[in-house]
């Protein structure tokens, strides 16, 4: 009889631990990806325009920076794992990855001359494209377009109306303002609003919450 039971207690914890999502069931990437994707941002980082140092970016260059990276990643694992672990949508495989970047970071590079002249071609073009959005963002017209983009952007979250179409596909920075859209709504608090009448001389009262 106690062999029966700790049989069966040694299996209700296995199954226990199987089907906990925070024990196993997480994107764990390979060391191999994740070797080859330093080695892409070292090729990165080096490949910079120049007069541009890691040290003294402004807020636009290291964006561009980080955009670059998440291409790399996307590169070798997909960019549906890429943003598992860049946009922080799975905090377990972005953990795992920061520890094995960690452990097995190095400083090799790969790229050629002319790769490496493209390269810098390729950041000074994103970083000239975004400072123009950003521009673009801070006039009223900009402004005007944004806050009609997150009413689109919630209306997609909630799935309210037919108009709220998800685009075909969305680049590193539409995807980064629709988590960031998401995050915002499981924040905010939850309003309550409470009604009281009397009847017959007794007060009651009812609440609801929204």
């Amino acid at each position: 009889m106690k062999k029966i039971f700790i049989v069966t207690a040694i299996s209700l914890f296995i199954l226990g631990c199987s089907s906990n999502p925070s024990v196993k069931d997480f994107y764990k990437i390979p060391d191999d990806s994740v070797i080859a994707y330093i080695t892409e941002a070292n090729n990165i980082e080096k490949c910079l325009p120049s007069g541009t140092r890691l040290k003294s970016m402004n807020d636009a260059e290291r964006r561009v920076l980080g955009g670059s990276k998440h291409d790399a990643l996307s590169n070798i694992i997909g960019e549906r794992q890429a943003n598992r672990i860049w946009l922080g949508l799975d905090k377990n495989a972005e953990r795992y990855f920061d520890q094995r970047v960690e452990v097995l970071t190095h400083k090799k590079t790969d790229v050629t001359k002319a790769e490496c002249s493209a390269m810098r071609k390729k950041f000074s073009q994103r970083l000239n494209k975004f400072v123009e959005k950003q521009n673009y963002e801070n006039s009223p017209a900009g402004q005007a377009a944004i806050a009609q983009q997150n009413m689109q952007t919630l209306q997609m979250i909630h799935g309210m109306g037919a108009q709220a179409q998800k685009p075909a596909q969305l680049d590193y920075w539409q995807q980064l303002e629709i988590e960031k859209a998401k995050a915002r709504e499981r924040q905010k608090p939850i309003q309550t609003h409470t009604n009281c009448y009397s009847i017959a001389g007794s007060v009651s009262c009812d609440s609801t919450s929204y």
